[in-house]
């Protein structure tokens, strides 16, 4: 009897373990069929590159950014374009988890204000006065706050428009979650470098 309970009690663990992982396969080989965006060091361009596992933003947990870690409001990534006559500021916004190798192309809308800050290319630490890029750095930003970087100063929305290009790296704070189906609009965008 005791054998038998033992023997049921191991299929029912290893059917459930086949069940759980067959789940998570077909999860993940559907963000596997839609193309990321890479960029290509060697040619110098981005490229859209099929069949790579890749996160997808609408399955990541929102209720977590207790440490201001996993904020879903903000984003980071190269500009594109901007585009005038619908007021959209275009980026390929870095997909997280993903080690700063997987891009998307999102629209996001121009702050009203046309307010735009700059932030040095180089971040010196106070206490040991190492210098690091900016751009490597994660700013927490929890609910509620605004995103800050030491040494930001306001520039003109214009000079932003003309100086930027497939280089300049922002960080983008919008004013809700990015939701890749409704409209997102911008609340603060910090530009790397430009004012440097």
């Amino acid at each position: 009897m005791r054998k038998l309970f033992v023997i049921v009690l191991v299929t029912v663990i290893i059917g459930s373990v086949g069940l759980i992982s067959y789940k998570n396969f077909s999860k993940n080989s559907k963000n596997v069929n839609s193309p990321t965006l890479v960029y290509n060091g060697e040619s110098g361009k981005w490229e859209n590159i099929q069949n790579i596992p890749r996160i997808n933003r609408e399955e990541l947990d929102k209720s977590s950014n207790k440490d201001g870690f996993n904020n879903m409001s903000l984003l980071r990534g190269y500009f594109d374009h901007y585009d005038e006559k619908n007021g959209d500021i275009v980026i390929k916004s870095l997909l997280p988890f993903t080690m700063g190798s997987q891009f998307e192309t999102v629209n996001l809308k121009a702050p009203v204000s046309k307010i735009i800050y700059c932030a040095p290319k180089i971040t010196i630490v106070p206490k040991t006065g190492e210098e690091i890029l900016t751009q490597s750095l994660t700013f927490p930003v929890k609910d509620g706050q605004v995103l800050n970087i030491i040494g930001e100063k306001v520039i003109n929305f214009g000079k932003f428009i003309q100086e930027a290009n497939t280089d300049t790296y922002l960080f983008v704070q919008l004013t809700q979650d990015f939701d890749k189906t409704k409209t997102n609009y911008i609340k603060k965008i910090i530009t790397i470098g430009l004012c440097d």
